[in-house]
């Protein structure tokens, strides 16, 4: 790992230095190349079931215990500022990386996948539920049910399985470091980040919610809600239900902690029979 990014860091400091535009656009793929490779965790070859996780932060402690135990394989991939789904119009200065990662690296990967594997969407969600729904959303939200649908039929085909990761909290809205949102004795009258109440993410992600669930009752999906991890209390803080802090800088990463602690809520839903699976078997019995 180290040497790798290592060159990547090396091959990126090229690009800056020469203007050549023919060596530059070969330097981009490399790095594209560098910073897409996957990591894997198990050994596929040996186990019954892989889980492929699309990932855009960092959880990998949450999946030790299906590793360990479960003998799960795990690969785990990532594109920095890439769309939930392909079907969302990328405009971000990773548009061309994101294109990269949606049309190579995923399809790439997926193709490892057999029957009773699993595709596990872990994406941040926040910019799909805004304070103020606005036609922009609103058409997201309709690109990200296509885009799910779309994946998720094509999963099905291989009997692969597609979960999705519900939105968290909106902890990043906070602008807070977790030493500042840690309780102090020395601020008896509490933290001064902006929080938001249970009731206010609820409401605030109910339209991403109805999305979900109506796809997961169609039988495309599985949905992993972690809402009551990362948020326990009537005020969503940075806190656990154990007084652990969930989140380890003011982008609203979670911490390793909070991985673990939503170990569990990933298990069950990841050691269930995957919708594909169970579709299948309701179409025979018919």
């Amino acid at each position: 790992m180290r040497s790798r990014s290592v060159r990547a860091g090396l091959l990126a400091a090229l690009i800056k230095l020469l203007g050549r535009a023919r060596l530059r656009r070969r330097i981009v793929a490399l790095v594209q190349r560098l910073a897409h490779r996957d990591i894997g965790i198990g050994k596929p070859e040996e186990l019954e079931v892989r889980i492929f996780l699309l990932v855009a932060f960092q959880v990998v402690q949450a999946f030790d215990q299906l590793v360990q135990s479960d003998k799960y394989s795990v690969t785990v991939t990532s594109s920095w500022g890439a769309s939930p789904v392909a079907e969302i119009p990328n405009s971000s200065p990773w548009d061309k990386a994101n294109d990269y990662y949606w049309r190579a690296v995923v399809p790439s990967l997926v193709s490892r996948l057999r029957a009773g594997d699993w595709v596990f969407l872990i994406n941040d969600m926040a910019d799909l539920s805004p304070e103020q729904a606005s036609d922009d959303s609103t058409q997201r939200l309709r690109e990200l049910e296509m885009g799910l649908a779309r994946l998720s039929d094509r999963l099905a085909e291989r009997g692969v399985g597609l979960a999705v990761l519900h939105g968290v909290p909106f902890a990043r809205e906070a602008d807070c470091e977790p030493a500042l949102a840690a309780p102090q004795w020395f601020a008896p009258f509490g933290s001064p980040c902006r929080f938001f109440s249970k009731e206010q993410t609820l409401s605030r992600r109910a339209r991403l919610n109805q999305i979900l669930s109506s796809l997961r009752d169609q039988g495309k999906i599985a949905i992993v809600d972690l809402i009551d991890v990362f948020c326990p209390r009537k005020t969503c803080t940075y806190q656990a239900s154990n007084g652990q802090t969930l989140y380890r800088d003011v982008y609203s990463h979670p911490s390793v902690e909070a991985a673990r602690l939503s170990a569990p809520l990933i298990r069950d839903v990841l050691t269930a029979p995957n919708p594909s699976r169970r579709g299948a078997a309701e179409r025979q019995a018919r």
